[in-house]
């Protein structure tokens, strides 16, 4: 079995995943060189804009049918502030332990073995943990 990912290969890995869904649903997508407003990306649609804040794991925390992820205090702040132009959401991409299984290529396919779950974080209560706080992400991406 591989080791744990190296943290830009699961940024890597989450980017790709939210390109290839948005691709498919017609959306355009808005990358961010900085990370300081919590945004990772945004996919629009129209004047319909969704912000986003990527997060990958190989062994994630399972809770009633999805997942529960920490998160630092200061961007789940960002992320569900009232006073965004677009809803902050929360991806948590889950991939396997290994790997070596995340991207498998054919002669006539590229598979992704990876499935993601997603949480508006908008007016959500904190649920403080120690050195951050604990969402659910019960919606599968």
């Amino acid at each position: 079995m591989a080791g744990e990912a190296t943290s830009w290969q699961k940024e890597q890995i989450s980017r790709a995943y939210v390109h290839a869904l948005a691709s498919q649903g017609g959306y355009t997508i808005g990358e961010w060189n900085v990370d300081k407003d919590g945004v990772d990306v945004t996919l629009r649609d129209s004047g319909l804009m969704v912000d986003f804040q990527l997060k990958c794991t190989q062994s994630p925390r399972s809770i009633r049918g999805g997942y529960s992820f920490d998160l630092d205090i200061e961007t789940y702040d960002k992320l569900r502030s009232t006073e965004r132009s677009a809803p902050g959401h929360l991806v948590l991409l889950v991939v396997p332990p290994n790997l070596d299984l995340w991207v498998t290529h054919h002669v006539d396919s590229l598979v992704l073995a990876c499935h993601g779950y997603w949480a508006c974080l908008r007016r959500q209560v904190v649920r403080l943990v120690c050195g951050g706080c604990r969402t659910s992400l019960l919606q599968p991406g």
